[in-house]
């Protein structure tokens, strides 16, 4: 016990003799990691930025102020922001809860189904997917690269080496089945088409 206090009081001996660095400013043009999420005016736009920068942790704050001020309008955008965040700091059931929620707010964002794939494809939910996956690849009329590199992952994964390339748009079909919910289906020839 005893050599317990001479230690302590050694300690405070030693650091009530240092002095406090001096403090300086940083030079002119020195950029700065502090962000003021809650003192922005558009945080869902700030958000944005701040994702672009590989902030995810400060988008996910400022997602989530966007939420106070929220125009009905920006609410799946708001959810496919809090996806995409989440999905970055590897939050994948989190993720995936809101890019459910971005596509449930605007069922055409070819995006939001996107992510939502990429998510599940990470969670190991190859059906849903794929699902997901073929109907973003459907909302954007078979021209997104990304889309089409996603699929061809996926198709990895599954053991499935398909030439997505040679995959277009009029291979397939989109069917509307209930609020919200779309199916992608091979395109049917009709009978009797020339070719």
């Amino acid at each position: 016990m005893a050599d317990l206090r001479v230690v302590a009081l050694l300690t405070a001996l030693l650091v009530s003799g240092c002095e406090p660095p001096e403090l300086r400013p940083f030079p002119e043009g020195t950029p700065t990691t502090s962000f003021d999420v809650d003192g922005v005016d558009d945080p869902l736009a700030f958000g944005d930025l701040l994702m672009e920068r590989g902030q995810f942790d400060l988008a996910l704050r400022a997602y989530t102020r966007a939420y106070l001020d929220a125009d009905p309008d920006d609410i799946g955008a708001i959810e496919l922001g809090l996806g995409q965040a989440n999905a970055r700091l590897g939050r994948l059931w989190r993720a995936r809860r809101h890019l459910e929620r971005a596509i449930s707010a605007d069922p055409r964002s070819t995006v939001a189904w996107n992510n939502l794939g990429v998510v599940q494809m990470s969670l190991g939910e190859f059906p849903a997917a794929r699902n997901a996956l073929e109907t973003a690849f459907a909302l954007a009329s078979g021209q997104d690269d990304v889309v089409r590199a996603n699929l061809a992952r996926l198709g990895e994964l599954e053991g499935d080496f398909a030439d997505t390339d040679a995959i277009t748009a009029e291979d397939f079909e989109l069917v509307r089945r209930g609020s919200g919910r779309y199916f992608l289906s091979e395109a049917v020839e009709e009978p009797g088409a020339v070719e």
